[in-house]
């Protein structure tokens, strides 16, 4: 199993009024590009989704959803409305409340056969929805999301390790309906699965 990278915790959370006005903006600019993904670019979620990346006040959210949803997980520095630095952090939200997550990386390197294309690769990490909202096209949204901003990033390739278990055909059926293919199996119980960031480079592969 690839070993997530390391990282130090970062205060995330706004301090002052300057700072509180700044994350809103912040928030507000995020919220307005991903509805404009929504209803002008090629992901459309539907009108009741909203997913973005995630800020530090997401945290204590997402830590509530992997307890529910994956207790397995370290749930790091998120309890503290911390982000983990150098990630991508993507939340699905739906009436306010955080239904989805997802935590990966831009900048890495796959180093098992069968990457197409040289580094940097995207990595997923982890995708977790909310027990009472699957079916319903999250996960596959936060997904999306993650692939458009690692094609944004230059990053032309981005791949998963499934995890193994209970539900493991359905984990797999989901990433194939999402797009990954299977790669020449490693040493972890089940064969990584890879998609290219780019619908042409895909459709010449």
């Amino acid at each position: 199993m690839i070993q997530a990278p390391e990282y130090t915790e970062q205060p995330d959370t706004p301090t002052t009024e300057t700072d509180l006005k700044a994350k809103a903006d912040s928030e507000n600019r995020t919220f307005n590009a991903t509805k404009n993904k929504r209803h002008h670019g090629p992901i459309r979620y539907p009108e009741w989704m909203i997913v973005r990346n995630a800020t530090g006040l997401d945290g204590p959210a997402i830590s509530d959803l992997m307890v529910r949803a994956a207790p397995h997980f370290d749930t790091k520095c998120y309890p503290d409305q911390l982000l983990p630095p150098g990630m991508t952090v993507l939340v699905a939200m739906e009436n306010g409340r955080v239904v989805g997550w997802l935590e990966g990386v831009l900048d890495w390197d796959y180093t098992e056969p069968g990457a197409p294309t040289p580094p940097p690769h995207g990595y997923i990490l982890a995708v977790v929805v909310d027990p009472e909202s699957r079916r319903r096209g999250i996960g596959r949204a936060l997904l999306d999301l993650f692939v458009a901003e690692a094609r944004e990033a230059d990053v032309r390739w981005v791949y998963l390790i499934p995890e193994g278990g209970e539900g493991t055909a359905g984990r797999l059926a989901f990433f194939h309906a999402a797009g990954f293919t299977e790669l020449p199996p490693t040493d972890d119980p089940l064969p990584p699965m890879g998609r290219w960031t780019d619908v042409e480079a895909m459709a010449h592969h």
